[in-house]
């Protein structure tokens, strides 16, 4: 991978921006009428395309809308810590009054840590690696204590959200 390959995943110059005035500001927390989905209802009305044709099995989210990667990351997420981006965004719109914690359970444990293999292979074309490769490496740092690989070889949660959950 290149230096190039990786220009949208990097930070500005921290001395560049200084010298030319320019601040970072996370404005969720001072724009309440901010959340992932008005943000994704907002690009979607200005001409952004989304995934309105992906089922939702696939991506796991519903404001997946600019990064084909992102998705396979989030799988990778949920293996290592036990959520993934459907336990962000059920977070998010609970705090928000959009969703109540009896769906959000639902939700989470229906669509978190999804990834079709649509996206696994974008992300391998993208590395430049096989399948094989990727699973291989995935697998190394999924956290066993959380999850243990099925009869078909599918990694599977050892806990349930929403209940209670101790590591042995």
């Amino acid at each position: 991978m290149s230096e190039d390959d990786m220009y949208f995943y990097s930070m500005p110059d921290l001395d560049e921006m200084k010298q030319k005035g320019i601040r970072a500001i996370f404005l969720q927390y001072y724009a309440k009428e901010w959340s992932q989905v008005l943000n994704a209802d907002f690009s979607i009305a200005r001409g952004i395309k989304g995934r309105m044709d992906d089922d939702l099995h696939d991506i796991g989210r519903f404001t997946a809308l600019d990064s084909d990667l992102q998705i396979a990351n989030q799988m990778i997420k949920y293996l290592k810590f036990g959520f993934g981006f459907a336990t962000d965004e059920a977070c998010y719109d609970i705090r928000e009054g959009g969703l109540s914690r009896e769906d959000a359970l639902w939700y989470v444990n229906e669509y978190d840590g999804l990834c079709g293999e649509k996206y696994i292979k974008i992300a391998c074309d993208y590395l430049g690696i096989s399948k094989d490769e990727f699973f291989r490496v995935v697998d190394g740092f999924v956290n066993k204590d959380l999850f243990y690989k099925d009869e078909n070889g599918k990694w599977k949660p050892k806990f349930k959200v929403g209940q209670d959950f101790n590591i042995n």
